[in-house]
C-alpha cells in the first residue's frame, strides 16, 4: 500500500517533500494509518486533533492516543477542545455540521498562523461514495456526483483512492494503533445510515460496488473538468474582480448551467441559480444571499460581495499620515503645491477650511453634502442612486467628515465647500488604498 500511496501522491501532484503539511487526525483507523504512511515515506508533517467533547472519556482517550503517538516520534502536535453541543444550539445547526465548522475554522487558523502549505485529511473511497449517495438523496448536479475531490485549494485527501477495507487490512498488518468511534454506528446520523444500511444493500446487488464507483468517479470527474474548462474559457474574460467584489457581465450568461458554474463557488445553490437566472431580464436591484455572500442583480452586472464586513469609525488628526480600518486605508499629506489630485480614489481639499479631528465613518440615512461644482446640497442616498452604485455595495460607502460636515464621499466625490481655489494656500491630499 505504501508504494501505491506514493504513486497517488506523485501522479496527482498532491504535495511534495518540500511542503509543510498539517494532518487532521481523529485517532481512528483512517487518520492513524495516514500518519503511519507519511512517517514511513519520510514526509515532514504536524498533527492537529479536535476534541469535540461529545463522548466524555472516550473523546479524551482519542486525544491521548494521538498525542502519545506524536510524542514518541517527536512530531509537532496541536489539540483543541470545543463545546460542540452549545455551538450547534447557538447556530441552529446539527452537531455534525457544528463539528465540521469548528474544526475547519481552527485548521484554517493554524495553517495561516504556522504557515502550512496543505491540510491533509484521511477521507477514503467509501467516504466519497457515501457523499455521492447523500447528495443524490438531497438533490445534486454533476459536481455532487463526483463525490469528494482529492485536492481542493489547500486541502488534500491522499487516501481517496483506497477503500476503508484496504486501509483497515493494511493498518492491522502494520501494527497501527487506533481507537474506534462508537458514534459511527449510530444510525440517527444520515451518513451513518447510508454507511451501515444503504451501502450493504447495494453491495448485495453489486458486490464490486466500490470498484464500479471508482471507475464512475473517474469518468464523471473527467466530464466535470472538461465542462469547467469550456465554461472558464468562455466566461472568464467577462468576470472582473474589484477588491473583494466580483462583477459578472449579465449579457454573456445564456443558460442556467453557465450561471450555476459562475455563482456556485460563492455558496449559491442550484435552486437560487434558477431564481437568479429568471431575474436577469427583470428590474435590477434584487438581492440574493448565501451563507457568506450577497449577490445583486444590477443593471449590467451580477455583483457578488462578501457579507459581515463591519465598518469601524476612525478619527484623523492633522498630523496623521496614514489611517486604516478593516475595509480601507487612507494616506494623507499636506502640500503648498497647486497640483490637485483628480482621480475618484483621491481628494485634494483646502487644508485651512478643515477642522480636526476629521472622522472617517460609514454613511447613514439623512447624510447630505454639496457635490463638487454644485451650490445646492444633495442627499448621499440620492447621489448613490444617480451614480448607479450597486445596491449591495452601498453599505460600504464611507464619508469623511469635518465638524459634522461631509467633505468627501470616499472614493467618489468631494464637497464643493472644501474644494481648492485660487485663494488656497495649503492643500490637504488624501489617497484611498
Amino acid at each position: 500500500m505504501l508504494d501505491r500511496f506514493l504513486e497517488v501522491i506523485k501522479n496527482n501532484q498532491l504535495f511534495s517533500t518540500n511542503d509543510r503539511l498539517l494532518v487532521a487526525v481523529s485517532g481512528g483507523i483512517d487518520s492513524m494509518t495516514l500518519c503511519h504512511l507519511l512517517s514511513e515515506a519520510k514526509f515532514s508533517f504536524s498533527v492537529a486533533h479536535c476534541n469535540f467533547k461529545l463522548r466524555n472519556e472516550e473523546s479524551d482517550r482519542d486525544e491521548q492516543l494521538v498525542m502519545d503517538w506524536c510524542l514518541e516520534r517527536k512530531i509537532t502536535f496541536y489539540s483543541q477542545s470545543f463545546d460542540t453541543k452549545s455551538s450547534a444550539i447557538n447556530n441552529g445547526i446539527s452537531i455534525q455540521m457544528a463539528a465540521r465548522d469548528l474544526r475547519y475554522r481552527w485548521f484554517e487558523q493554524l495553517i495561516e498562523e504556522e504557515r502550512y502549505d496543505f491540510l491533509l485529511t484521511a477521507h477514503n473511497l467509501n467516504d466519497s461514495l457515501e457523499t455521492v449517495l447523500f447528495n443524490l438523496a438531497k438533490g445534486t448536479g454533476l459536481k455532487g456526483l463526483t463525490g469528494i475531490s482529492e485536492k481542493l485549494k489547500n486541502i488534500v485527501r491522499p487516501l481517496l483512492y483506497f477503500s476503508r477495507e484496504e486501509i483497515y487490512e493494511f493498518g492491522v498488518q502494520s501494527g497501527v494503533k487506533w481507537r474506534e468511534d462508537t458514534s459511527n454506528q449510530d444510525v440517527k446520523y444520515h451518513r451513518n445510515r447510508i454507511r451501515n444500511r444503504v451501502i450493504p444493500e447495494l453491495k448485495e446487488i453489486n458486490p464490486s460496488l466500490l470498484a464500479t464507483y471508482k471507475n464512475s468517479y473517474r469518468r464523471l470527474k473527467n466530464v466535470q473538468d472538461y465542462l469547467e474548462q469550456v465554461l472558464a474559457d468562455k466566461l472568464k474574460p467577462f468576470i472582473d474582480s474589484r477588491g473583494d467584489d466580483v462583477y459578472i457581465l449579465k449579457e454573456v450568461i445564456t443558460d442556467i448551467t453557465e450561471l450555476d458554474y459562475l455563482i456556485s463557488p460563492y455558496g449559491f445553490s442550484y435552486g437560487q441559480a434558477n431564481t437568479i437566472f429568471t431575474s436577469l431580464s427583470g428590474r435590477p436591484g434584487k438581492l440574493f444571499y448565501s451563507d457568506n455572500f450577497c449577490l445583486n442583480v444590477d443593471r449590467k452586472h451580477l455583483v457578488i460581495s462578501p457579507l459581515g464586513q463591519e465598518f469601524l469609525e476612525v478619527q484623523i488628526d492633522a498630523g496623521d499620515r496614514k489611517v486604516y480600518n478593516d475595509q480601507l486605508s487612507l494616506e494623507m499629506s499636506v502640500s503648498s503645491s497647486s497640483d490637485i489630485l483628480r482621480k475618484p480614489s483621491q481628494a485634494s481639499l483646502d487644508f485651512e477650511k478643515l477642522e480636526f479631528p476629521l472622522t472617517l465613518r460609514k454613511w447613514k440615512q439623512g447624510d447630505f453634502f454639496y457635490p463638487l461644482g454644485m451650490s445646492s446640497k444633495k442627499k448621499v442616498s440620492d447621489y448613490m442612486i444617480d451614480s448607479k452604485i450597486p445596491l449591495n455595495l452601498k453599505n460600504r460607502i464611507a464619508v469623511l467628515e469635518s465638524k459634522g460636515n461631509i467633505v468627501w464621499i470616499v472614493g467618489h466625490r468631494i464637497d464643493n465647500r472644501y474644494k481648492v481655489t485660487a485663494d488656497t494656500r495649503k492643500l490637504y491630499h488624501i489617497i484611498m488604498k
